[in-house]
């Protein structure tokens, strides 16, 4: 469980959006600018503090918003496992972003 120190030091960057097959790919949609930017954020964390890691995994579905990408999450090896990801909320440190010029 996180402390509210730590969320206040977190940013959200992105939210799982679903299972995308069988093989426990997840459909991550990303709030950075560039989506696939996600990726290269270090290290990222669930709602609980968990570290989580990415890795790009396919082409998004069909339909989808550009703000979507198809990854695998370490730890997650089917459908269910992928599925029980929806709706969770993806952090970075705020000290882990880059500088932004004045």
């Amino acid at each position: 469980m996180t402390s509210p120190s730590d969320t206040a030091s977190r940013l959200c960057v992105g939210r799982f959006a679903g299972a995308q097959g069988v093989r426990g790919l997840v459909r991550l949609q990303s709030f950075t600018a560039d989506p696939k930017d996600i990726l290269r954020y270090r290290p990222l964390f669930d709602e609980q503090g968990r570290e989580l890691r990415l890795a790009s995994g396919g082409q998004a579905p069909k339909g989808a918003k550009g703000d979507v990408l198809v990854l695998k999450v370490d730890g997650v090896a089917d459908r269910d496992a992928a599925q029980a990801l929806n709706g969770l909320r993806v952090y970075v440190d705020r000290a882990a972003l880059p500088q932004l010029e004045d």
